[in-house]
């Protein structure tokens, strides 16, 4: 199998796609709505991702 060797990176994968939709996410978010104080949570609402600093 010629991408077999990726079945080992299966959730590395997951997670990094995920990571690329949510950024994909908050880029379209800040360049319609800009940058402020309620950004993370309207984020975090519309796209229901957890964040934590």
């Amino acid at each position: 199998m010629k991408f077999g060797w990726l079945k080992d990176y299966q959730e590395d994968i997951r997670i990094w796609s995920q990571m690329v939709m949510m950024t994909r996410a908050l880029e379209i978010q800040l360049k319609q709505n800009g940058i402020n104080q309620e950004s993370l949570a309207e984020f975090q609402l519309k796209k229901q991702f957890n964040i934590s600093g």
